[in-house]
């Protein structure tokens, strides 16, 4: 049996597969999904009171569960998603089953109370059948969860028109980076074995005096090339075909992504304007493969960024500048119903605003140490303000300047800024992101300066190149991914007018729209 982990899948050759929970108190149902993570109609819940549909069966047990005849199922269907729901929080431990009552493999989610956990997934995959540990929370319980996925299950219809959530659209691109990085790592090990093979069959060779030299010494070393060229390209084609259909899916998810998500080129920026609802991730660039350079995916990550960005001057100040303009047009796009307001640490003042318009800015740009400690200092109070304001439940008696969020962009960091500055920037960092004060930087390395506060800082953000490059290597199989700055549109007016959109915005200081 294989015990497995959020995130992880394994293939399931078997033509029917089961799924138990091993407490009664917990309840489980599934949702059989089409194209794009979506429910085709208001029968694909299976549950207690809708006990089968298309191959899918509910199991009133004890313990519940939920069967799956992967033959059964129609052609459309392309994934069928095991979710609980429990009064109490715990841990449970989800089975799954094969045909002849062999567990194969198990998984242990935590269901928190009132909240509702898509525990784990039987999804197509290139012809065959895989298995996937999800975990995905939903803390709006089973209403969010069916929400998400098409289902308003009050009024037994499909809401196709209703956008996926940022949890669905960010697992899903992890979930395409992960089967990328897994064909990858697979073409990798075949080479190696293939590899290790040839040689070792030419040792053989070299071993046997009759095979040493001659004739029949030719014929062995040639077929034991032949044997070699035909395992790699075989691996190649395979990791080409699995790219391919990745690189299919991945055309459709990118339709599908708001405007902060969204390539420039989408209609999503094109038609912008400010949304009255908070968006909760951005683009920061792409991914490509070394090995397949023709493939790329974007790199999202969610908002309240974990960590703040800090961008690397590479080939020199404008490439950087210009990625980090880019990434604070995306944030203040993602956060316009925050009315997010962008302070501008620029020591020397060859930078200006960055193009970002005064009706934006908290305060006119600091060029000089002390109007960066200055900066940083009203930022602190801000946190402060806003920290007390919403622990004692008094965030409407603020003041409307401080409910909105906050954007600091600091170039060539750390140029020109103090220890008490830097200190300062230490708060931002550990408390910003619960309180809506994001940060965002361009910067050199810190080793050459010899300060450990530096190196420590540096090591907390999350680094990314000013041009491609810069190896980035994930959690799932160790590839190298090559990082893909997102420098902007090429036509910068697009820019330019998602930013003058946003100032027509802030004619009001109190039109304040959102802060939760």
């Amino acid at each position: 049996m294989i015990h497995l982990v959020a995130g992880q899948n394994l293939p399931w050759p078997e033509l029917r597969v089961t799924a138990y929970l091993d407490d009664p108190s917990v309840s489980v149902r599934a949702l059989v999904l089409g194209a794009g993570y979506r429910v085709r109609s208001a029968a694909d819940l299976v549950d207690r009171d809708h006990p089968a549909r298309s191959g899918v069966e509910w199991l009133s047990g004890p313990p519940e569960g939920v069967t799956v005849d992967l033959t059964g199922l129609d052609a459309d269907v392309e994934r069928v998603l095991w979710v609980a729901s429990a009064a109490t929080g715990r841990p449970v431990t989800l089975q799954l089953v094969a045909a002849s009552g062999e567990v194969l493999a198990d998984f242990n989610p935590v269901v928190p109370p009132g909240s509702a956990v898509v525990l784990a997934e039987v999804y197509r995959r290139d012809g065959a059948w895989k298995v996937r540990a999800v975990g995905q929370g939903y803390a709006g319980g089973l209403d969010e969860a069916f929400r998400v996925h098409g289902l308003v299950e009050r009024e037994d219809t499909v809401a196709p028109s209703q956008g996926r959530s940022y949890e669905d659209l960010l697992r899903q691109n992890r979930m395409i980076l992960e089967d990328a990085s897994r064909t990858t790592a697979s073409l990798g090990s075949t080479r190696d074995f293939a590899r290790q093979r040839w040689e070792s069959e030419q040792e053989q060779i070299v071993a046997d005096p009759a095979l040493r030299l001659g004739e029949r010494g030719d014929t062995a070393r040639r077929e034991a090339q032949l044997r070699h060229d035909a395992m790699v390209r075989e691996a190649q084609e395979r990791h080409r075909a699995d790219l391919a259909q990745l690189q299919a899916e991945l055309e459709t998810f990118e339709s599908e992504l708001p405007a902060p998500l969204a390539r420039w080129g989408e209609r999503s920026w094109t038609e912008w304007q400010p949304p009255e609802q908070m968006h909760h991730g951005l683009r920061v660039g792409g991914l490509a493969l070394p090995d397949a350079p023709l493939f790329a995916m974007p790199f999202l990550v969610a908002l309240p960024m974990g960590r703040p960005l800090w961008i690397e001057v590479d080939a020199g100040a404008d490439e950087a500048t210009r990625v980090l303009r880019t990434a604070a047009t995306r944030l203040l796009a993602a956060t316009a119903a925050a009315l997010t307001r962008v302070s501008v640490v620029d020591i020397g003042g060859t930078r200006g605003s960055l193009g970002i318009p005064e009706a934006l800015l908290q305060s006119p740009p600091a060029t000089d140490a002390a109007a960066a400690q200055a900066v940083l200092a009203e930022v602190v109070d801000h946190l402060e303000l806003l920290g007390t304001a919403v622990a004692s439940g008094s965030l409407d008696a603020l003041d409307p300047r401080h409910q909105a969020d906050r954007l600091l962009l600091v170039t060539d960091f750390p140029t020109g800024l103090d220890e008490g500055t830097l200190r300062h920037l230490i708060t931002v960092i550990e408390q910003g992101p619960r309180l809506g004060v994001h940060l965002m930087v361009t910067g050199t390395h810190a080793e050459s300066l010899d300060l450990p506060l530096l190196a420590w800082l540096r090591d907390y953000f999350l680094r990314v190149t000013s041009v491609p490059g810069g190896d980035l290597v994930d959690g799932y199989a160790g590839i190298n991914w090559t990082f893909l700055p997102d420098a902007g549109p090429t036509d910068p007016r697009i820019i330019d007018d998602v930013l003058d959109r946003l100032a027509l915005t802030r004619s009001d200081p109190y039109n304040l729209r959102r802060r939760t």
